[in-house]
């Protein structure tokens, strides 16, 4: 599991190991404005135990102070193994952020008993809900992946 932990002026990215082995990883901390454009990145790598968890990687936040109502962060681990961990955070309560207006694009693949929906967005968008009828789910009511585009709802704060 990957987290970051904001402490006064340090914000740490920590990577805990379930597995059962020592684990290589490589670790990217990206500063990004809310186009996601990226401002400044800092990474470096190495291995964790089995069944622990450890400080990977911390940025002094002081910096940023002046934009933290236009920046997040995103931590990007992947492991040798093959497994691949995100998690975002932000200086202050997504309500104050300054908050593009998202162009979302998406896209829905038909697998062979399931739906695959991906949401992209243009900008920074920290809470996207995908609203679908009860009765559509249980009932097995889409006919194709292009009925259900046209029946679902996609919702943002942006």
């Amino acid at each position: 599991a990957l987290s970051m932990k904001r402490e006064g002026e340090k914000l740490s990215v920590w990577l805990s190991n379930e597995s059962g082995k020592t684990e290589e990883y490589e670790v990217q901390l990206f500063v990004k404005n809310m186009k996601c454009k990226e401002l400044a990145l800092e990474g470096t790598s190495g291995d964790i135990k089995a069944f622990s968890a450890k400080e990977i990687l911390s940025l002094n936040l002081k910096e940023w102070e002046e934009k933290k109502y236009k920046i997040f962060f995103e931590a990007k681990v992947k492991t040798k193994s093959g497994v691949a961990l995100r998690e975002v955070e932000t200086m202050v309560p997504y309500k104050y952020l300054e908050l593009e207006k998202s162009n979302l694009q998406i896209e829905i693949e038909e697998q062979e008993k399931a739906f695959e929906i991906t949401v992209k967005s243009d900008c920074f968008t920290p809470f996207v809900k995908i609203q679908v009828l009860k009765e559509d789910i249980w009932n097995g009511t889409f006919e194709n992946a292009e009925d259900m585009r046209n029946r679902i709802k996609i919702l943002t704060l942006n």
